[in-house]
């Protein structure tokens, strides 16, 4: 199952110790988050990680919080404190007495990672609803939802995600954001994009944004394809919807994770929707006819051109004329490759930021329609999970497949 219980979410995994002396050198390094169930109590603890000092074992220490004297404490295994903290702070990160550090022990991106995933570095409090927001209006508190779930990746890290479902639609869309912006900071989106196509959406958080973030993790192409991954687990083995249910639906630099998987794992699904879609992240950074773009082929991210033409169901695709940020010559390129191309929507006068939001969802809502219209037998199917895909001939190409 993709679905899991949540475990102290957007809590760091991993703190690192400095500025203890010789004599007590064995208490720095890297204290690793415990199981609940062994730590006890409301707050977390940390329990520094195995080590050894001239191949002898050094006693276990441990970084818990005094409810008592309301501070951050560093203990060995008999109780004996070591060091204090100066605050009372949700996590032990902050100022310590004596000039001891204490810091969350981040993952750290590849150098190509830092320039491609300018992901949004906010803090807990922000997710949780707990302080007064930046933005010009306090948000809504991911940690609030109601329609939230966690998500486990193949490699088990922990992802948010929201399932907003709406009675009676067929249609599930499995939607992965933009950069720059995290699920936390999507959520007014997700709401009116519901409302506005009448259909439910899972939107799900990438290895290394939001809640991922502060726990320490580091975003990656191979993470976005993770976490799209364990999403459509979770759709379609969780909670036994059939690929010809859901429709793909990546803006941006989601439109990365969404071809990855209609042509993995999701080829049977009932569509894709692409919005300023990128043909990759090295022709959108350097140009389609730039003369060294060839030089970064080998390190090119979401190469979505060498893919688009695998899809294997009807693709739709909007794009602004004025995108800046990813051009339209992007989104043109992928649509002519494409095997079963939905009419674009290529708004006029807009850019990357801007594309309205109602006329993008009048166009999701056609997409959604031109499927149903298409997929007429779908009452004669049994809701089984995996019924179908036992029954799925594979079309001849370029003819248009029906799913249900």
């Amino acid at each position: 199952m993709a679905r899991v219980q949540p475990w102290y979410a957007g809590v760091p995994r991993t703190f690192s110790v400095r500025g203890f002396g010789i004599a007590e050198l064995g208490f720095n390094g890297e204290y690793d988050l415990e199981d609940s169930a062994e730590a006890g109590g409301q707050r977390p603890r940390w329990k520094r990680r195995a080590q050894t000092m001239l191949g002898i074992p050094i006693p276990a220490s441990w970084i818990s919080f005094s409810y008592k004297d309301q501070r951050w404490m560093l203990r060995s295994t008999n109780g004996q404190l070591f060091a204090m903290s100066s605050h009372s702070n949700l996590t032990p990160d902050g100022p310590w007495e004596d000039g001891f550090s204490v810091s969350v022990a981040y993952e750290t991106p590849s150098p190509l990672a830092m320039l491609a995933f300018p992901r949004p570095k906010q803090s807990f409090q922000l997710y949780s609803g707990r302080s007064d927001s930046m933005l010009g209006k306090q948000p809504q508190a991911l940690l609030a939802r109601s329609d939230l779930v966690f998500l486990e990746t193949s490699r088990g890290e922990q992802i948010p995600a929201i399932h907003k479902r709406v009675p009676g639609s067929r249609f599930t869309l499995l939607y992965s954001h933009g950069n720059a912006e995290d699920l936390g900071l999507s959520l007014d989106y997700i709401d009116v994009l519901s409302q506005l196509t009448q259909c439910s959406i899972l939107a799900y958080e990438y290895v290394g944004y939001s809640l991922s973030y502060l726990e320490g993790l580091a975003p990656s192409e191979d993470g976005c394809y993770r976490s799209i991954e364990a999403a459509w687990q979770y759709l379609t083995l969780d909670l036994g919807l059939r690929p010809c249910d859901i429709v793909l639906f990546g803006r941006s630099i989601g439109s990365g994770p969404s071809v990855h998987l209609a042509v993995g794992a999701a080829k049977h699904c009932a569509g894709v929707v692409l919005q300023g879609p990128i043909a990759s992240a090295g022709r959108c950074a350097l140009g389609q006819d730039s003369s060294i773009r060839w030089l970064a082929q080998a390190m090119d991210m979401f190469v979505n051109i060498d893919k688009v033409g695998d899809i294997d169901c009807p693709v739709g695709i909007m794009h602004g004329t004025k995108d800046t940020v990813v051009p339209i010559v992007n989104g043109e390129e992928l649509h002519s490759v494409l095997q079963q191309p939905f009419d674009p929507l290529w708004l006029e006068g807009y850019g990357h930021n801007n594309m309205p939001i109602r006329e993008c969802a009048a166009y999701i809502r056609r997409f959604l329609e031109m499927l149903q219209q298409r997929m007429p037998m779908r009452q004669l199917w049994p809701s089984i999970p995996g019924f179908f895909n036992a029954r799925m001939m594979p079309p001849a190409k370029g003819t248009l497949r029906s799913c249900c």
